[in-house]
């Protein structure tokens, strides 16, 4: 597991090509965002990007991760939508543009 640390992490500047969600659904345990497949047609419609789920933008322009309980769960979610030709039209990602990644040791999702 890849893990970042909290300097990258204030680092962050959210723009046409770095998005980050929270993610962590009603229950706490993680939900794929519902906003998640509009960032990535976007992205897919322009130079791709990172989507960052685990991480709250609060105040403005200020990250911190908040982490995803169950990441198994979120990435389920992620890779069903990705797969629903009702919901894309075409899947541009790899497994290997998916990660779980860890900052703080929390469990947060990169997708490239």
């Amino acid at each position: 597991m890849a893990s970042l640390s909290i300097l990258d992490i204030e680092e962050l500047a959210e723009g046409c090509d770095i998005e980050a969600k929270q993610a962590s659904g009603r229950d706490g345990q993680g939900e794929l965002p519902k906003s998640f497949f509009e960032s990535y047609s976007a992205m897919a419609n322009t130079y791709g990007g990172v989507i960052f789920l685990g991480i709250e933008e609060k105040p403005k322009g200020k990250f911190s991760a908040t982490g995803i309980a169950v990441p198994d769960r979120v990435l389920k979610s992620l890779w069903d939508g990705l797969n629903n030709r009702q919901r894309i039209s075409i899947n541009l990602l790899t497994d290997k543009m998916v990660e779980v990644i860890e900052v703080q040791s929390k469990q947060i999702i990169r997708v490239e």
